[in-house]
């Protein structure tokens, strides 16, 4: 684990709390994590916001003392993201710089790196605006579409007519995010296993016959592919993509 996402928190500013209680929610790679407070105390202002993902070892909330403020809380405990389950609280990896040109995490870093990415041209929407995976995923689709688009033309401004656009797109969690993405590279690195079964296409025969008896030509195939076409009509969420840390689901169905 290299980051966590702020998932809810328990507790607000100018509340008490005790050792060991939780404090807030975060979310790995693989599960939803509480996070517990290292002493009893009262919250401080949180430096992260539900949504916001946040590299291991940065900061999260600072614990006050009781009557303490936050203007005068340099030595009060802080609360940093978990590097695992087994140590919240943990602090950042011995050995990383105190301070860095531009905050992104580990896997943003990395990412950039293999690309030849500027992460100081990247605007991050992580915790106190640091650089995301997600920001540079996004940045590396936007550099890759630019050639495209300036070999169509400038004056294109609009899809190409019959073009498959998303009717919609949904947000996934960050465990969705590499479910997506572990399947993604198992499709593609992979042998594949397929599967045979028997079905019942006796009615789906009869039906053909009758209709070919009847001046039409209705092939098997044709059968297969209204089904196939059907399905996704029915079934929208079927009828989807993944790209960018999202699900792009359509309402048109290109067979």
């Amino acid at each position: 684990m290299s980051e966590g996402k702020v998932i809810h928190w328990h507790k607000q500013p100018g509340e008490p709390v005790r050792e060991g209680e939780a404090i807030l929610t975060i979310e790995t790679d693989k599960t939803e994590v509480e996070v517990e407070s290292p002493v009893a105390g009262v919250m401080g202002p949180h430096a992260a916001h539900e949504g916001d993902t946040v590299a291991v070892g940065g900061m999260l909330v600072t614990l006050l003392a009781e009557g303490e403020s936050p203007a005068s809380a340099g030595a009060s405990p802080r609360v940093s993201a978990p590097a695992s389950p087994r140590t919240a609280g943990a602090p950042a990896p011995a050995g990383a710089p105190a301070a860095r040109r531009t905050l992104a995490s580990p896997r943003a870093r990395r990412l950039a790196a293999e690309h030849g990415i500027d992460l100081g041209r990247i605007v991050g929407h992580g915790a106190a605006d640091a650089v995301t995976e997600d920001d540079v995923r996004a940045a590396i689709g936007a550099l890759t579409a630019a050639p495209s688009a300036r070999a169509a033309g400038a004056t294109a401004s609009s899809p190409a007519a019959g073009a498959l656009v998303p009717a919609r797109r949904e947000k996934l969690t960050r465990i969705q995010q590499i479910g997506a993405r572990n399947l993604v590279a198992s499709w593609q690195s992979v042998p594949h296993f397929v599967q045979m079964v028997r079905v019942d296409m006796s009615r789906a025969l009869a039906a053909r016959k009758a209709f070919n008896a009847a001046g039409g030509h209705l092939s098997v195939t044709d059968l297969i592919l209204y089904a196939a076409a059907k399905a996704l009509a029915d079934n929208l969420r079927i009828n989807a993509a993944f790209a960018d840390g999202e699900m792009l689901i359509y309402d048109r169905v290109n067979l």
